[in-house]
């Protein structure tokens, strides 16, 4: 009896759609942070335009801090996936 082994990848752990509006926000604000300087721009803006400059830039500030804790301090590497990428994590 064989088996294939091929290589298919991980199991999704779920989709950004089965996420709440807080939640699914949270992942891709995650996921733009971690695509370089122009998505980061975006971020700020967005928190800007939500909360208003001042509050929009502490937002953001406390924002980077988070993603510098989550990337120093995770179990395991921060791997992001593409900004447009419909699950959430693999196992």
């Amino acid at each position: 009896m064989t088996q294939d082994h091929s290589n298919r990848g991980g199991a999704p752990v779920g989709y950004i759609t089965e996420l709440g509006s807080v939640e699914a926000a949270s992942v891709i604000y995650l996921r733009l942070w971690s695509n370089g300087p122009d998505s980061r721009a975006q971020v700020r803006s967005d928190f800007s335009t939500a909360l208003g400059a001042d509050l929009g830039s502490k937002a953001a500030r406390s924002f980077e801090q988070l993603y510098s804790l989550f990337a120093s301090h995770g179990r395991r590497p921060l791997m992001p996936p593409s900004i447009e990428r419909k699950c959430l994590g693999t196992v």
